[in-house]
């Protein structure tokens, strides 16, 4: 399990007050800490990395385009609406798999599941981010009970 444990709410805090970059550090903080704790990647960071990089280059160029010309044309509408859903789904993969170990190690340890899918989806996209303190107090549970 993660090696540190970290306040829920510094880190939804933190995730606010920089407009949600300091989610890509807090996801990529707490993957490789799942990493280390079980000695094999469980999560792909490079991969993860270079498609994050990917999905964030072409929104940029993408917008670039609207910025530069007065009446942009259709397609580059569709390519930003299309990598906007890919970067949604993407980022609600991660946070699916994220949940997926929670639940296995709640399982191994408890033999139950209290992590839900959908109560982290709805406070992360519906509540103002505040499935980081869920999915963080969750983690801090399974870190509490391993090394008790």
């Amino acid at each position: 399990m993660p090696q540190i444990s970290r306040s829920p709410l510094i880190a939804w805090l933190m995730t606010i007050f920089s407009g949600g970059v300091y989610s890509f550090f807090w996801v990529a903080r707490v993957c490789s800490d799942i990493n280390h704790a079980e000695g094999k990647p469980i999560f792909n960071l490079t991969n993860w990395l270079k498609t994050i990089i990917i999905l964030f280059t072409v929104s940029i160029i993408t917008m670039a385009i609207f910025i530069q010309r007065p009446r942009p044309d259709s397609l580059a509408l569709v390519i930003l609406i299309v990598n906007c859903l890919i970067t949604l789904l993407f980022f609600l993969s991660i946070q699916l798999k994220i949940g997926s170990y929670i639940q296995k190690k709640q399982f191994e340890i408890l033999k139950s599941k209290p992590y839900s899918h959908t109560v982290s989806i709805i406070l992360l996209w519906l509540l103002v981010g505040t499935g980081v303190i869920y999915i963080q107090s969750s983690l801090n549970k399974i870190h509490h009970l391993e090394n008790n």
